[in-house]
């Protein structure tokens, strides 16, 4: 018979805990979830048969309220995931009254966007899901 010195079960002993708690905490983890690559906005975009290029210094204090007028009359948006945060700026290549902001959503699979666009005093609202151009 062979005799298994005092330390060796103790080395014996620290090993099995260590798998045990390896074990566990193993069978709680979640699989990793995929990466979800962001919408980036295009620096140009064809609609309406129009070149809109973006402005990089995005919106201006008129902008801003043109904006808020925009959700005065349309409260129930206020608050939309889709209508969140600072919407990207496009200017039209044949006439500088005209401009369009987008919120952009979704991924880069499958943007999303909401906007609106201004033509001197009138305003209409657009969305789409895919591609942008030609919204």
């Amino acid at each position: 018979m062979r005799v298994i010195p005092q330390s060796g079960r103790c080395h014996a002993k620290i090993l099995v805990l260590i798998m045990a708690c390896i074990f566990s905490v193993s069978i709680g983890c979640e699989k990793p979830k995929p990466i979800i690559k962001k919408f980036q906005p295009p620096l140009t975009i064809t609609a309406k048969n129009l070149e809109w290029s973006l402005v990089e210094t995005g919106v201006s204090e008129t902008d801003n309220q043109k904006i808020d007028r925009f959700f005065k009359s349309r409260p129930d948006l206020l608050g939309s995931p889709e209508w969140d945060g600072q919407p990207e700026k496009y200017v039209c290549d044949k006439s500088s009254k005209r401009t369009r902001l987008y919120w952009f959503s979704g991924s880069l699979e499958r943007p999303a966007w909401n906007g609106l666009e201004f033509d001197g005093t009138s305003m209409s609202l657009f969305s789409g899901i895919g591609n942008p151009d030609d919204s």
